[in-house]
């Protein structure tokens, strides 16, 4: 595994789960505190659903929200974040509020260790019969991934790593620029994989290179990403297995995300055309929610049947609605800062 520090397709509502798009190159501080529960992954108590201050996240498919929609078709999760112990943890609840058994198929809880920062330390989610899918990553002093591991645990602490194998194992070795302290490099200690990174005379990340890809970034007037172009090294060996693409994305003028558009590539190798194939964009509410909306042209796995260019096509489509109490809990989760290369 050599970790990008973004997934081009299907990453969609990264930009409001996560905030990680764009991380800095400076250097990190420790965590000056690690006392944590020893059932820090995991759900804590219940919610109440009618309580506007608390996160509630409705996702369901394959159209919008209908007074109708059966309820097969919708999940919900609470979401929430404890500054204290940095656990950002997203809770498959009910209807009422109540924590899904471990052991139901449906409990797709998932649950975050960050730094001071906002870097993953640790990443968890439910695998069945008490047990979790875990991620640990160790980082170096600029925050990028020396080592990682995933195990399959039932370890729900996060002061000690998990006492089983684990069944993924790597240690990479990270090369900067000696000037700047920018990322130059990251490859496997044992030298099998490898990513190289340039920057802009401004210091952001502006091409990404490994084994297989090249990713060129451009940036708007403010900034932020506008687009990240994605090409085969060597498309002749490419040539009906994988094609280049390009993703947009737009903003409203509060510097929110309107939209997130795939052109070409994916699964069916897709020509670079001018119309999106994967498709996300937000609206914002008043009240501060916000409902996410998702839809795959391209998906292997369609559920909706959708007009595109005046004809109805195939397309996987959903979306997330999420209250209004999310905005204050995403304000106190740590975003990194600046547009430096990274690795996760």
């Amino acid at each position: 595994m050599l970790s990008r520090d973004i997934t081009l397709r299907h990453s969609w509502l990264i930009l409001l789960t996560t905030g990680w798009l764009g991380c800095s190159g400076e250097a990190e501080p420790s965590d000056a505190d690690t006392r944590h529960s020893e059932v820090a992954l995991a759900a804590l108590g219940t919610v109440s659903m009618a309580d506007v201050g608390a996160c509630i996240v409705t996702a369901g498919a394959p159209a919008l929200p209908l007074p109708d929609a059966r309820g097969a078709d919708v999940t919900r999760r609470w979401r929430s974040y404890d500054a204290a112990q940095h656990i950002l943890r997203d809770v498959a609840v009910d209807a009422d509020g109540e924590p899904l058994e471990l052991e139901a198929a449906t409990n797709t809880s998932t649950y975050a260790l960050l730094s001071d920062r906002g870097r993953l330390l640790i990443s968890a989610r439910e695998a069945g019969a008490g047990a979790l899918q875990r991620s640990d990553y160790d980082r170096d002093t600029h925050g990028n991934a020396v080592s990682y591991r995933q195990t399959l645990t039932t370890t729900r602490g996060v002061s000690a790593s998990p006492p089983e194998l684990p069944s993924v194992a790597y240690d990479f070795v990270n090369h900067y620029e000696a000037s700047s302290g920018l990322l130059r490099k990251h490859n496997r200690s044992d030298g099998s994989a490898s990513i190289n990174y340039t920057h802009d005379a401004n210091g952001r990340c502006e091409s990404i290179i490994d084994d297989v890809w090249v990713e060129r970034r451009t940036y708007d007037a403010n900034g932020r990403l506008g687009s990240q172009r994605l090409d085969p090294l060597d498309p002749a060996v490419a040539a009906g297995q994988a094609a280049s693409s390009i993703t947009t994305h737009l903003y409203d003028d509060q510097g929110r995300p309107l939209a997130i558009e795939v052109d070409g590539g994916g699964p069916g190798a897709l020509p670079i055309d001018g119309k999106a194939d994967v498709l996300t964009r937000w609206s914002y509410a008043d009240d501060a929610g916000v409902v996410v909306e998702y839809i795959d042209y391209d998906s292997d796995t369609p559920n909706d049947s959708l007009e595109r260019d005046g004809q109805q096509v195939s397309a996987l489509h959903r979306w997330e609605s999420w209250s209004p109490g999310c905005d204050a809990v995403q304000a106190e989760i740590p975003v990194p800062s600046g547009a430096a290369c990274v690795t996760e």
